[in-house]
């Protein structure tokens, strides 16, 4: 992240409405809301390494595990993230849940390393019907399941503070989900549960 342009774009912003960047509340604002963007925006560093080993771990700081699926588990498993991130349209953030639901092949992944990369998708100015798709093609990429459903339920705050409703729900469906309604229906049962 070019550091200087974010804290020089929020100074221009609160110059912009009339503001005083030397009123006691704003002196190191732009230096603040930077170090703030830099924590919530990891979407724009490396994307997870992905790695099958275990001794590999050592060698990667941002990386993900994948076992091998030697008890040839077959069952769905879902997992329940929170998640926030930024409106590429008003630059404010949306926030909520993400379920990710898949059926395992060859490997399985850990429910930590699901949320890395919901956070690493998220960390980045986004729309939520990408977002959702983001996630779940990463999945189906790396894990090769059988199946993977991903269903985001967020609130948007630009279209609350324009007084409308921000709730929007997505969903993106690969493999065997998009085949087997029953196995569908029994991931929108355990996620309606997890409420």
């Amino acid at each position: 992240m070019k550091k200087k342009k974010i804290r020089r774009g929020v100074s221009l912003i609160l110059e912009g409405v009339g503001e005083n960047l030397n009123r006691e509340g704003l002196v190191g604002t732009p230096l603040r809301v930077e170090r703030l963007l830099n924590k919530l925006l990891v979407g724009y560093s490396e994307p997870p390494k992905i790695i099958s080993k275990e001794e590999d771990k050592n060698k990667f700081s941002n990386h993900i595990t994948l076992f091998k699926n030697t008890e040839k588990y077959d069952q769905i498993i879902l997992r329940k993230c929170n998640f926030y991130s930024f409106c590429e349209h008003h630059l404010v953030p949306f926030f909520g849940v993400v379920f990710v639901a898949y059926i395992p092949k060859d490997f399985i992944i850990g429910m930590n390393k699901i949320d890395k990369i919901v956070d690493y998708f998220s960390g980045r100015f986004q729309l939520q019907e990408r977002l959702t798709m983001d996630i779940t093609d990463f999945l189906n990429k790396i894990l090769k399941p059988k199946g993977v459903m991903v269903v985001i339920r967020a609130r948007h705050l630009c279209a609350e503070l324009q007084g409308d409703e921000g709730m929007l729900v997505t969903s993106a469906i690969r493999g065997g989900f998009t085949k087997n309604s029953s196995a569908k229906e029994e991931v929108l049962k355990l996620i309606e549960n997890k409420d």
